[in-house]
């Protein structure tokens, strides 16, 4: 497989993040600056050596804050390398070192993540001929692909399709794509499921309403307000620039959104990220029939189905198709990585800052008001902040403690449990001892990506005492309990 020469990757890289002018410059240089906060500012991501790379597989990886990509086309050669853009700070491309066989190289391939078994799916593709395998790279330790060998009948072979990830009901939708042998066009509008819990399994779905025609090049979308996916554009004989949303909750359903406004122009391989906080599908580039590369961004808010055109500030990336673009939650922002003749990584930041993390530091445990002797009693967890106001979530992850579950006097067991999140820790007080130290570590998550770890203590202390003295020792409060043998066994 042909490779990209390092020095190549550098200088378009470079050439892309000089031809940015100043935040100077760019008042002077762009028409449209004076356009709202939620048009957004186009800026390029400072990321080291990145491929030319088209018509990959992309998702968004939240737990690492990184844009996972496979396969794709560098116009030379097919792809089946896996790369990752790490957007904390900084930011930078790197490719990952998996095990296991790789799938085959292919363009024209879609993916998800899949948030619950943390590994990325892939389907489909071509490589002069079309793919319907299922692939699957686990994200944890090992980096390792697997192909999955769904149960029921498969979806036909097809590249160009459209996939997005039902996290309800745990499972991977795939629409229309090309599969060069349909008629009268060599296109498909059918809709499948893939379920992910359990052994994998396809399912094809029929969905009630008028359907979308058959198309390839679209781009989709999941609306997580609505648990609908929604498509744009792509196209049959010609481009189209329609909208679909197919319900998700109950029974399938497609709908047209009949959206007002001036809607942009028809076209195929555009990229689409459905803007959480604004609630708004947002589409980038992509070609149209007589071959004219776009660079345009328009917003459609789905509460008012309008569409309007976004003129971001900035210096803007030059029009492609064929790249990808995620919706990276910390950074309020959309990030473009390649496409046709393009080996450059853009973000489109909207009004809000990039996010902070909540801070975990000056956290501190709440008893119960009423804790039994011998009792489970939840333990509250304050203190901890976060600098953007946003609501925190605090979830238990695990209970240590100072002393063994079982010591003397002590015929309970286990000491702790973790219930929807929260710790419940058994009041415990001996009549020897120094008292027991818990140790409850925690996550808190601002909902926008953010989180930090924590742990806090616990005392418990003898009879007849209020302090306890830590012997900074570790054992697991959850257990496993030991064996009781009966009294004469």
């Amino acid at each position: 497989m042909k490779r990209i020469p390092f020095l190549v990757m550098l200088l378009v890289t470079v050439l892309a993040v000089l031809a940015a002018p100043s935040a100077a410059d760019e008042k002077s240089q762009v028409p449209g600056t004076a356009a709202s906060a939620s048009d957004g500012s186009w800026s390029p991501l400072a990321v080291g050596a990145s491929p030319l790379l088209h018509t990959y597989a992309s998702a968004f990886d939240p737990s690492r804050r990184a844009m996972l990509v496979f396969g794709g086309s560098d116009r030379q050669n097919y792809q089946n390398r896996t790369l990752a853009l790490h957007l904390s700070d900084p930011s930078s491309w790197a490719y990952l070192d998996t095990t296991g066989t790789p799938p085959p190289p292919r363009r024209q391939v879609k993916g998800i993540y899949d948030p619950l078994r943390d590994r990325m799916i892939v389907f489909g593709g071509f490589d002069d001929t079309y793919f319907n395998d299922v692939w699957a790279l686990s994200l944890g330790r090992k980096l390792k692909w697997t192909q999955l060998f769904p149960a029921g009948p498969a979806p036909a072979p097809r590249a160009g399709h459209a996939v997005i990830y039902d996290p309800i009901s745990d499972r991977m939708i795939l629409f229309g794509g090309y599969d060069g042998v349909s008629l009268p066009t060599p296109r498909r509008n059918d809709v499948w499921a893939l379920s992910l819990s359990g052994t994998p399994a396809w399912t094809e779905i029929v969905p009630a309403g008028p359907a979308p025609g058959r198309r390839s090049g679209h781009s989709a979308a999941y609306d997580s307000l609505r648990r609908r996916m929604v498509i744009f554009g792509g196209g049959d004989t010609n481009s189209l620039n329609e909208v679909w949303a197919l319900s998700l909750a109950g029974a399938p359903a497609w709908t047209r959104l009949d959206a007002a406004g001036t809607p942009p122009t028809t076209r195929n391989e555009q990229s689409a990220v459905y803007d959480e906080r604004r609630d708004r599908l947002v589409i980038f580039g992509g070609v149209t029939d007589d071959d004219r590369y776009l660079g345009d961004v328009w917003a459609l808010p789905l509460a008012e189905e309008r569409w309007i055109k976004l003129e971001p500030a900035g210096y803007p990336p030059y029009p492609r198709w064929g790249h990808g673009a995620i919706y990276d939650p910390p950074g309020d922002r959309m990030i473009v990585f390649g496409g046709i003749q393009n080996a450059d990584t853009w973000a489109l930041t909207w009004d809000r800052q990039a996010n902070r993390e909540p801070d975990c530091g000056q956290a501190f445990a709440v008893l119960p008001t009423h804790w039994h002797p011998k009792k489970l009693g939840a333990i509250g967890i304050e203190g901890v902040t976060d600098a953007d106001g946003d609501p925190l979530t605090i979830i238990a992850l695990d209970v240590t403690q100072d002393e063994p579950t079982t010591g003397k006097g002590d015929k309970t067991c286990p000491d702790a449990v973790i219930q929807s999140g929260v710790a419940l820790l058994r009041n415990e007080q001996m009549s020897h001892g120094n008292g027991r130290v818990y140790r409850v570590s925690f996550t808190a998550e601002d909902g926008h990506g953010g989180s930090c770890r924590g742990q806090v203590p616990v005392c418990v202390p003898p009879k007849g005492s209020e302090t306890c003295v830590d012997d900074n020792q570790v054992f697991g409060s959850l257990g496993p309990c030991p064996v009781r043998r009966p009294q004469g066994g």
